[in-house]
C-alpha cells in the first residue's frame, strides 16, 4: 500500500468518523412507534369548495384566519373567501403536483416528532394539526392549540414562485426539509431561546442552535445530519474539513463572549455564507459548531436527552467549553 494512498485512506476514515460524531444511532429508539396524529387537509376542503368539512371545524378556521389576519367576525363569510382566494387557486395545483392528491405523509412526520420527543425526555403538547396554503413567509402558524403546515413552502427549488426568494433559502424549499422544519417547529415553540440575565453571548446562542440542529436531526425518522442542518453533502463534508479553521477563526477574531446580537445573527442566522469567519463557508456556521460541541458533550454525556441540551442550563454555562474540551483540527 503506497504511503499516498494510506494517507487519503486515513483522512477519508477520519471524516467518517467526524461525520457519525454527533449520529449516536444507538440512541434512536429501535422500533419507535408514531404517534397516532391527525393532520386537517385544510387547503383541500377549501380548494374543492367543501363548505360542510371547513365549517365543522370552526375553531380551526378561526384560527387559520387569525393566523392569516383575516377577520374572524364571520366564520362563514372567511370559508367563502378562502375557497376562492389567489393563495388557494395558484398554490394548490402546484403542491398537487409535488405531493400529489394524497398530500406529504404530515400525520407520520408530526406523529414520529412527537413520539421521539417524549422518549428525549420532551413531551410536547397536543394540538390540532392542518396543512394549508396560504402567502405567509413563515412555513409553519402556531395558536395556543393549533399548528399550521403551509405545503406551498416545500415545490421545490426551481418553483416559479420562489423567484423573489434568495438562493440560500430557495435551496432549503423542497419536500424532504419538511419533518426537519416540523421538528425545529415543534421544539422551539416548547423551548424558545432564554437569554441570560447578564446578556446573550455568542457561545449561548451558538450552543441553543446546535441544540435545536441536534433536535432536528433525533426527532426525524432516517434523517442525516446535513439534512437536519440544512446544508448538501458537499457543504457538510466541507464544513467537517474546515472545522478546526473555522473555530480558530472564531476565538481569534475574539467573537465567542460577544453579546453583540448581530454579531450572533452573522453566525447563527440563515445567510449565503458566513463571512464573518470565512468568504468561502456556508451560512450558519455558528450553528454548525454548536452542534459540533453538542456532539462532544453528548460523547461524554451519552445519557444526556434533548429535553437537557434545550435547557438554559446548559446553552447558558459557559462553563461547557471547558467540560467538553472542544478543540478541533488540534
Amino acid at each position: 500500500m503506497s504511503k499516498k494512498f494510506l494517507n487519503i485512506l486515513l483522512f477519508t476514515i477520519g471524516l467518517g468518523l467526524l461525520a457519525a460524531c454527533g449520529s449516536k444511532d444507538v440512541r434512536k429508539p429501535q422500533g419507535l412507534v408514531a404517534d397516532q396524529v391527525e393532520v386537517v387537509p385544510l387547503y383541500r376542503y377549501f380548494a374543492e369548495r367543501d363548505s360542510a368539512s371547513v365549517m365543522s371545524r370552526p375553531e380551526l378556521l378561526r384560527t387559520f384566519l387569525e393566523v392569516v389576519h383575516y377577520p374572524t367576525d364571520s366564520l362563514s363569510s372567511g370559508a367563502l373567501y378562502w375557497c376562492t382566494s389567489l393563495p388557494v387557486r395558484v398554490f394548490t395545483p402546484a403542491v398537487d403536483s409535488i405531493f400529489g392528491p394524497e398530500g406529504a405523509p404530515l400525520d407520520k412526520y408530526v406523529g414520529y416528532t412527537l413520539a421521539a420527543a417524549r422518549a428525549e425526555g420532551l413531551p410536547l403538547p397536543r394540538r390540532t394539526y392542518a396543512a394549508v396554503v396560504y402567502g405567509r413567509r413563515e412555513p409553519m402558524g402556531f395558536s395556543d392549540s393549533t399548528m399550521l403546515i403551509a405545503l406551498n413552502h416545500y415545490l421545490g427549488a426551481d418553483y416559479e414562485g420562489y423567484q423573489g426568494f434568495p438562493m440560500y433559502e430557495r435551496v432549503l424549499k423542497i419536500p424532504s426539509q419538511i419533518p426537519y422544519d416540523i421538528a425545529e417547529a415543534l421544539v422551539g415553540t416548547e423551548r424558545p431561546y432564554q437569554a441570560p440575565a447578564d446578556g446573550a453571548t455568542v457561545l449561548s446562542r451558538m450552543l441553543y442552535g446546535g441544540a435545536t440542529g441536534y433536535a432536528r436531526y433525533a426527532l426525524v425518522e432516517n434523517s442525516t445530519e446535513a439534512a437536519a442542518l440544512g446544508y448538501s453533502d458537499e457543504q457538510w463534508a466541507w464544513l467537517l474539513e474546515h472545522e478546526g479553521e473555522l473555530w480558530r477563526e472564531l476565538i481569534a477574531k475574539k467573537l465567542l463572549y460577544d453579546t453583540d446580537p448581530q454579531t450572533a445573527q452573522k453566525l447563527v442566522d440563515p445567510t449565503p455564507a458566513t463571512t464573518i469567519l470565512s468568504m468561502y463557508s456556508p451560512g450558519r456556521v455558528g450553528r454548525f459548531l454548536g452542534y459540533r460541541m453538542v456532539c462532544r458533550y453528548l460523547e461524554k454525556h451519552p445519557e444526556a436527552s434533548v429535553a437537557t441540551l434545550l435547557s438554559p442550563d446548559f446553552y447558558n454555562n459557559p462553563a461547557i467549553l471547558d467540560e467538553i474540551e472542544y478543540s478541533p483540527g488540534n
